[in-house]
This record gives C-alpha cells, structure tokens and sequence, in this order.
C-alpha cells in the first residue's frame, strides 16, 4: 500500500487547491453580492485574469502528469477506467495549453456569432463536459476493484457536486456555480494512484491462493 504522496501528486494538489480557492471564491462572491469576483473573464482586471488563467492552465497540466505518471495503477483497471484515462489526457491537456496559450490573450467577451471564438468557445465547453463526465465515470469505474486509491473514491463525489449545482440553480440561483464541481474533480484527479495497492488484483489473488502473501504461516 502506497500511503505517502509521490512528487506529481503533490504538484497537482497544490495547483488544484489554488484553482478550487479561485473557483470558490468566485462561487462565494456571486453567492453574496450577486457580483463576480475579479478573476472572472468579465471582470475587466486583466492581471488577476491571467493569473488566475495559468493556475487553472497549470493544474490542468498538472493532472495530465498524474495520468502520465499513474500508468502501472491505470494496468491494474478496467479496460474502461483504461480507456477514460487517455480520454482525460487529451481533455486535460488540451485544456491546460488553452488556458496558458489562447485564453490569456483572446478577447473576454466574444461579440457576433460569425466571431471565430465562438467555434473555440463550442470547443472548450465540450472540452470541459468531457473532463467532468470522464471524471465522474472513472469514479463509479472503481467501485467494485480500486486500483487508483484515494483519488478514485474522491471522484464518486463529482455527481452530487453536479446535482447541488443543478438544485442551487432551481432554488438559489446566485450560489449555483461550477466550482464546486472543479473543486472535487481537482482534488481526486489529484490525488489518482496515492494510497493505492502497488500490486494487481490477479497478483493479490494467486498469493493469497497459495499463502503466500504478509502474516500467512511458515511452513
């Protein structure tokens, strides 16, 4: 059992965390004033704009190295959680280098719909659907074998993180916000093989048929 955090977990973490403190702040902010805070797109405060635009293009590409890095938990899978895995490594990747190479520079607002951006908007919504149901099923993946360790229970949390999403905007419309959601797919795509078995299911099961395996008795 892996218990301590390898190094791109902790980078990932520490990236996710400050894009979470951004997603909730923002999510806080419009909850009380009804006002984003200022590291929204329309804000007009272009420097809090792109910081907080290479924090979320970091920690995307943070999460990309966690996949890279996870590889050997990934093998001890499903062939679907196999599959999800570089399904998320393109989304998150192509997401972590939009974020750093286009958004910090293309306009805020998009005006007309014969405007380019907004194919490129279409595109980054469907970008972000992808990570998000990617994520939410790579959690229910695991629910019967858990090869990915904390990060895969974490995950399960994505689907009530969209449905408060989705109650808070039937019934409070101002503290519906989908940064609850990157909140919790951050934090478990995070942390994705920490605390997880170093060995594979069948290598688990041909041990402890033959005895072989901690505390069994010498013979």
């Amino acid at each position: 059992m892996r218990t301590s955090l390898r190094p791109w977990h902790r980078a990932a973490l520490i990236f996710n965390l400050g894009l979470s403190a951004i997603a909730l702040n923002d999510a806080v902010t419009h909850g009380l004033t009804g006002h984003y805070s200022a590291a929204a797109a329309t804000s007009g405060n272009s420097a809090v704009i792109v910081a907080s635009l290479v924090v979320h293009g970091l920690a995307y590409l943070a999460i990309v190295v966690v996949l890279w890095c996870e590889a050997d938990a990934f093998r001890a899978a499903n062939r679907f959680a196999r599959g999800l895995r570089w399904t998320l490594l393109v989304a998150f990747g192509f997401m972590g280098l939009a974020m750093l190479f286009v958004e910090t520079w293309r306009p805020a607002v998009v005006e007309g719909v014969e405007s380019p951006w907004v194919v490129w908007e279409l595109i980054g919504t469907a970008a972000l659907a992808v990570v998000v149901l990617g994520s939410c099923l790579l959690g229910f993946a695991m629910l019967r074998t858990n090869p990915l360790g904390v990060g895969g229970r974490v995950l399960l949390g994505v689907l009530p993180a969209v449905a408060l999403i989705l109650v808070l905007a039937a019934v409070a419309p101002d503290w519906s916000h989908p940064g609850y959601v990157e909140f919790v797919v951050g934090v478990g795509m995070s942390l994705l093989g920490a605390g997880a078995s170093t060995q594979s299911p069948l290598t688990s099961n041909s041990q402890r048929s033959t005895g072989a395996y901690a505390g069994a008795p010498e013979k």
